[in-house]
Order: structure tokens, then sequence, then C-alpha cells
């Protein structure tokens, strides 16, 4: 069983909002708290351009860094958890009930729900992401209260608690508000976290009441003088434990996607994660561009000096990418929707998350097995309309 930090860790106190439901277990905010306490260091906003449409996003790290802790230890424990972050619920049903995995759909009642921020039958403007699902029965995937789901198959209420975490500067809005209490059935299954970053608090009442003189030396932060092992649960021991990516610890005001054509994508990686990608997918550590061979329908990744680094038939990245879509439910036609991406954190070569911005600024957090990564990458770079020339 996970040890989990004490409620109000080194960095951060999660507090209950009152007016709404507590946590419905004493382990609830212990296990969010751990979390907390590494997503806080993460920068609030940081600007991505899709290469493809030039429209530049902004993302809150913190929020994703969040995410992207729980959906790794789902991932981990095979979608049997307790926690469930950012699942896509169906408003225009009553009582509101999540979109399963249609990729999954031959595993039955028991399947996970989807991962696709854009799941099929999905009604525009009727489609709502808490960003925490708290269930009853970690052996029992479905996420939501009793009722049928989108193929008729009736499930039982499991649902304990939907939360909303605010970082610091987040809103809870009236619309968002509603839904929520929507999909929780009441009042009493809907908790509000606020997030309260202790280190800045501290620091604001020290300077209230101690006067400044002259300009002091700044120590390094957490962030600046250590890397931060990422609060990951797995059921299976690792070697080593994973880490949050650094560029992830450090108030970047932009962030390039990974697949770049220049290798400006993998700057501010960690260096052991760049060694593992340089054995991987050594294409991404170099300037370059894909080439398209039309007689043979296949790809090659030629640097600047016209090495060819990597090589993939349509027919091996159709292969790969069906695995993909068992962990995130996008089919081969829609990897164009994907315009940006970023490694999060990798763990012990075992699991990888990544960040991608899908179809207008909407952020999904992926966890892929390690073995799978180049053929993402390369997929998404290829397909997702990276730099491509063709030859006869």
């Amino acid at each position: 069983m996970a040890k989990y930090q004490p409620a109000g860790g080194a960095m951060t106190i999660v507090e209950e909002r009152p007016e709404y439901a507590k946590l419905p277990q004493p382990d609830n905010k212990p296990y969010l708290t751990e979390k907390a306490d590494v997503a806080i260091l993460a920068p609030k906003s940081v600007g991505v351009t899709s290469k493809k449409t030039g429209r530049t996003y902004n993302l809150n790290m913190r929020q994703i860094t969040m995410s992207n802790f729980i959906r790794l230890d789902e991932l981990s424990h095979d979608f049997k958890w307790f926690y469930k972050a950012e699942v896509s619920f169906d408003l225009t049903r009553n009582p509101p009930v999540p979109f399963l995995s249609s990729s999954l759909r031959a595993d039955g009642a028991n399947r996970r729900h989807t991962i696709n921020p854009f799941p099929k039958g999905l009604t525009k403007n009727f489609l709502r992401r808490p960003d925490l699902i708290i269930v009853k029965d970690q052996a029992t995937r479905w996420p939501g209260r009793a009722a049928a789901d989108h193929d008729g198959v009736p499930h039982g209420d499991n649902l304990a608690r939907v939360v909303e975490i605010k970082f610091p500067g987040d809103e809870l809005s009236i619309p968002q508000r509603d839904a929520y209490i929507s999909i929780a059935g009441d009042g009493g299954h809907f908790t509000v976290l606020d997030v309260r970053d202790r280190k800045k608090e501290k620091e604001a009442t020290q300077s209230s009441k101690v006067p400044v003189f002259s300009p002091q030396p700044q120590a390094k932060s957490k962030s600046q003088s250590q890397r931060v092992p990422a609060p990951i649960y797995s059921p299976v021991p690792v070697s080593t434990p994973g880490y949050i990516q650094d560029w992830g610890l450090q108030l970047q005001r932009e962030l390039n996607e990974m697949w770049a054509s220049a290798k400006k994508g993998m700057t501010g990686l960690a260096q052991d994660t760049q060694a593992w990608l340089a054995s991987e997918a050594a294409w991404l550590l170099e300037s370059g561009r894909w080439v398209r061979d039309q007689a043979n329908h296949a790809w090659t990744w030629v640097n600047e000096k016209g090495q060819v680094l990597a090589r993939w038939t349509e027919e091996q990245l159709k292969a790969v990418w069906a695995k993909i879509e068992r962990y995130c439910d996008i089919a081969w036609n829609e990897i164009r929707q994907i315009e940006w991406g970023q490694i999060l954190l990798n763990v012990s070569k075992v699991v990888v998350g990544i960040a991608l911005v899908v179809a207008g600024a909407v952020v999904l957090v992926l966890a892929l097995p390690a073995e799978l990564v180049a053929g993402f990458l390369a997929c998404v770079g290829i397909m997702g309309g990276a730099s491509i020339a063709a030859t006869a």
C-alpha cells in the first residue's frame, strides 16, 4: 500500500472549501497533497505554439502536472484505481454518464473511461471534464453514478466524489460548478480543493513584517537546486523513480513541441531523458525533416548532414498506432488533430507521461508504455503536420 506524506506537505496546504462536501476518505487528502507539493513547482502558465496553425496557447502546467501524476497511477494499476483524472461526461444524459473507451469496447462493461477529449457521440457544449473523480470501488472501472452507458449496459453507482482542484489564481465559475454538481448528483458529492502555496505565503508574511534595506541574494529554489521525484505509485517496483522534467520546474515563457524539425524541442528535458530518447528516437535530437518515399510508402528522417536517422513504413506506423489507440482512443485518421506535445516525465523507462494540445487548445494528458513512445513520436511527427518533403 502506498505511504503518503502527511496532509499539508512541504510546499502546499490542500484545503476543502467549507461550503462544499469534504473528501470521502482520510487517505484522500494525503494522496492529493503529495502530488500538489510537486505540481505547485511547475509554472502556472507556459506558452506553446502550434507549428501547424501558428496559434499560441497558454497551458496551466500546474493542473496538467497534477492530472498527469494521477493518470500515470491509473495506467500503472490498469485503471483499477480510486482516483481518475479528467473523465469526460455526457451532460445530455440524466444522470450524466462517463464516456467509456471506444477502442476497448471488446473488453466489455468494465473497460476504462476514454482518454480522448473528443469522444465519439459527444454533443457540442454538453461535455465536461472534472479535474478528478474518486470512486467507491477501485476494482470497478466505471467512474459514474448508477446509469446505463452509451451501449445501454447498466452500471451501479461507483461515484464517491467529483473533485475540482484550484491552484492559486484559479477560479470556479458558476456554470462549471453547476455542471459538476449535476455529475455528482448533489452538493454532498462535490468537493472543491484549494491548493495553497505555503512557501509564497510565508515569504509574503515575512516581507510584510521585516523591512528590506538593500537587495538580498536569492537562494536557489527547490526546483533549481535538486530534481524533484514524481509521486507515482506502481504495483511493480521500479529501479529508479520518475522525475518531473526540468522545464516543468522553471519559469519559462515558451515551450517547443517535442517533434519539432529542430532539436530545440528537447531543450530543458533532463539529461537521462535525452539519453533515453537518443537510443529510442535519435532523430528528435537532430535538426532535419521527414522525407517521404512515395514509391515505397515510407518516411525517413534526414538530418542537416543528409544522414538518415529513422525510417518508418506506412504499414509500421499504422501497426504501432493500433497499439497506441488502446491507451488514448485517438484513431489513425484523427492524428492530425494533435497540434502540440511534450514529455512531462518518464519513470524508469517503463511509463511516459505526455501533454498534448488537441484540436484547438484542448489539453490531453496521456500515459504510454515506454516501448510505444518512439512510434508515437514518429506517427505524430509525420502524420500530424511535421515538415515533410516528397521524393519520387
